[in-house]
């Protein structure tokens, strides 16, 4: 009993430390001031062809910012009009036990969309910086 409860002890602690790893890369911050003006997404502003955004909320103050992964340039957009009703946050309407987001500010005009992440994953992440 108790090799098999330290082996797993160690497997979770080597799962857990490379979550933390994995996530030591803040996510971009929407939306973020860059020269004065607000962005929305990522942006190739003074960067052509390599998507950015900033990892804090005014990229001027802070001067912190990443290249953007493919999963980072389309942002969920909030509010968002889905079916004639605005949404503050990710819904599970048409899409039960799978959050979901528009990735522009009107659904019904433009389809875009996006699952949303875990909360546990976002409130772990959260919980870095």
């Amino acid at each position: 009993g108790n090799l098999i409860q330290h082996i797993w002890r160690g497997v979770s602690s080597v799962l857990i430390l490379s979550f933390f790893m994995i996530s030591e890369t803040p996510p971009c911050v929407f939306p973020f001031i860059y020269g004065g003006k607000s962005y929305y997404s990522c942006i190739e502003v003074d960067s052509p062809n390599r998507p950015w955004c900033a990892t804090t909320a005014n990229y001027d103050i802070s001067f912190q910012w990443k290249y953007c992964a493919t999963k980072d340039t389309s942002p969920c957009v909030f509010p968002f009009i889905y079916h004639g009703k605005s949404y503050d946050s990710c819904t599970e309407v048409d899409s039960p036990n799978r959050p979901w987001c528009a990735t522009t500010a009107n659904y019904d005009k433009s389809p875009q969309w996006k699952y949303c992440s875990t909360k546990g994953l976002t409130f772990m992440r959260s919980e870095l910086y």
